[in-house]
């Protein structure tokens, strides 16, 4: 493993004060920051000319969706996912590497340099999409943790829908796999890859618990516990999924998940909107990770997670861009501004979310989710760091520089990007592949997405009606859930 030298950067660190300095890199890791430090036969960066920071951390994406961009209508979540999720075209194991491959090339020329990547892969193929995915992730560079998405219930079944007017029930949209069948592929996943390589980390990744049986359910835990490794699912993204959660359960989702062995430090949660005060409080405690994702969210009016309740209660938040099906770009540098803007339409603004509150819960909660030392320019933690071109940015106004990084900046003045002390990007430009072959394999992608369009479009007219009443039920009003908590 390469051996780094950044002389004199400006660094940008959520726990230290900013300054310049220099950083030594062995082993994928930080062994040495401070002033005049001297070379020891490193490789030589020169970075008296940039601002040094921690690499930021997307905790929750989806692969898969990385080129469907600028295609999805705007629509509350469940009609979302017919349209963009069960409408789109099918992918085979070239084409889940080259949407992981994209999507990991736009998180590093935008400053982002790990990702927890919730991938959707079949259980008829699923060994050649998992390693497909992995590949991706290998070949650019990026650090990756990646958890299957998975589930045993037909998609239909996680909604509350009555008959339809004509009396046709409507036709199974997902397959339902055995369990076991289920647990064999995922067992096989882990042995493939756990503790095989310093950035690629295996997880498991139930989709969501309304779409899983419960014996699913406890068999992806005890899978948990016995490999001791990680496990991300959504979590009350919606408030459909709040309504039909009591029904199935008669009690909260979050006390059913409980019961299963869920609430654990080991466990994070993407989206997490529609939680009561005691909810939240539980999740704390156990120390699980709810990962924000303010675009999806708005995009899809799904709701506004109280996160300045979050944040004054301790409960651990990461940030996440979600899918590009719904987000339309995998950027996070977007996400911390979409949340620093969200948060002012409610509430007191004496306790309005700033910038370094959004900058820090993308580098430490981020680095919770994925149970990793990331997140900081630290001795120990991992040689995760990106160099920003200083010439955007005024260093004479440093209590603000966090603010202008979440404000103003798109990822234009990213130069040079680390992970695990390999360098991956240098002069903006990979270091790992050839751009202009993969951009030509997206093109590829997208135009046959593109011709499925019609395709498309007959799915989701046909479940339109049924579901758009289930939404209708449940009477979502976007901004209550932050109602109960005002001071």
């Amino acid at each position: 493993m390469s051996r780094l030298f950044i002389r004199g950067a400006t660094l940008l660190d959520p726990l230290r004060a900013l300054g310049q300095a220099d950083i030594r890199i062995a082993e994928g890791r930080i062994v040495e920051v401070g002033p005049r430090l001297t070379p020891d036969g490193e490789e030589e960066i020169d970075g008296r000319e940039h601002i040094a920071m921690p690499g930021l951390i997307n905790a929750h994406t989806h692969s898969g969706q990385s080129l469907d961009r600028g295609t999805s209508l705007n629509l509350p979540l469940d009609l979302w996912m017919v349209w963009s999720i069960y409408g789109g075209v099918a992918q085979s194991p070239e084409d889940a590497y080259t949407t992981a491959a994209s999507g990991a090339l736009e998180m590093l020329r935008s400053g982002c340099t790990s990702v927890l990547d919730q991938v959707y892969i079949p259980a008829e193929d699923f060994a050649a999409h998992a390693s497909a995915v992995m590949a991706a992730y290998e070949d650019l560079g990026i650090r990756a943790a990646v958890a299957p998405m998975v589930q045993d219930r037909d998609f239909l079944e996680s909604l509350h829908l009555q008959e339809a007017s004509s009396g046709e029930a409507l036709v199974q949209i997902t397959p339902n796999y055995e369990p076991k069948l289920l647990i064999e592929c995922l067992r096989g996943f882990l042995d493939a890859w756990q503790s095989k390589s310093e950035t690629l980390l295996p997880m498991l990744g139930p989709t969501a618990p309304q779409r899983c049986s419960d014996e699913f359910l406890v068999l992806v835990a005890d899978l948990a516990r016995e490999r001791q490794v990680r496990v991300h699912t959504h979590l009350l993204e919606t408030k459909t999924q709040r309504l039909v959660g009591g029904r199935r359960y008669g009690r909260s989702l979050v006390d059913h998940i409980e019961a299963l062995g869920y609430l654990t430090s080991r466990t994070s949660f993407a989206h997490g909107v529609w939680l009561t005060p005691q909810e939240y409080r539980k999740v704390a405690a156990s120390g699980a990770t709810i990962v924000h994702n303010p675009v999806s969210n708005m995009r899809c009016g799904s709701g506004v997670m109280p996160l300045q309740y979050l944040l004054r209660e301790q409960v651990p938040v990461a940030l996440g861009s979600d899918g590009a099906a719904s987000n339309d770009t995998q950027n996070m540098l977007e996400v911390l501004k979409a949340a620093s803007l969200l948060h002012t339409l409610y509430g007191d603004f004496r306790d309005w979310p700033q910038p370094e509150d959004l900058w820090r819960a993308c580098l430490l909660g981020g680095a919770a989710a994925l149970g990793e030392p990331l997140g900081r320019i630290a001795v120990g933690s991992a040689a995760d760091i990106v160099l920003l071109r200083s010439e955007r940015f005024a260093l004479s106004s440093r209590p603000h520089l966090v603010a202008a990084l979440v404000n103003s900046e798109h990822g234009e003045s990213v130069d040079t990007v680390v992970v695990g002390g390999r360098v991956v990007v240098r002069d903006a430009v990979s270091t790992r592949v050839d751009e202009r072959a993969l951009t030509a394999d997206a093109h590829g992608f997208m135009e046959r997405s593109a011709a499925a369009f019609d395709s498309r479009r007959a799915t989701y007219s046909r479940y339109e009606g049924q579901i758009a009443r289930s939404i209708d039920e449940a009477d979502i009003d976007a901004f209550e859930p932050v109602r109960w908590w005002r001071p």
